[in-house]
């Protein structure tokens, strides 16, 4: 029976090895540019600026349809879920329209900030998480 438990114990310390390199390299790669979100100004031609958008919460939720709703009311355009980000925070990229910058959708979205539980908003600036 040594040898059974010897061989479980080897099998779990490769897994945790596999993983630990997977999460490395993970870290390494280069990151793939963000999902492009279809909104209705890119289909009649009008110039978009897609930004992620790192919105800080009490307690964030991803899938939160009121959120999402909020979101595309402000942006005027389909909010894409992208990554958490540290335990109270969610990065959704954003297309905003000509002539609208990131302000003006962060004063927009703030409007509903208590109801959503939103603390604050920021645009990423380094965009490579």
């Amino acid at each position: 029976m040594p040898s059974g438990n010897r061989k479980v114990c080897s099998a779990l310390q490769f897994i945790t090895s596999l993983m630990l390199w997977h999460s490395l390299v993970g870290c390494a790669s280069p990151v793939s540019p963000p999902p492009k979100s279809a909104t209705s100004s890119e289909t009649h031609g009008a110039p978009t600026q897609t930004v992620r958008a790192i919105i800080y919460f009490q307690s964030p939720t991803a899938d939160n349809r009121i959120l999402s709703a909020a979101i595309s009311d402000a942006c005027q355009c389909t909010p894409v879920f992208f990554r958490t980000y540290g335990g109270n925070a969610l990065v959704y990229v954003i297309a905003l329209p000509q002539g609208q910058n990131f302000t003006a959708f962060e004063k927009a979205l703030m409007r509903s900030a208590p109801q959503l539980g939103v603390v604050s908003i920021e645009q990423d600036s380094v965009e490579h998480f």
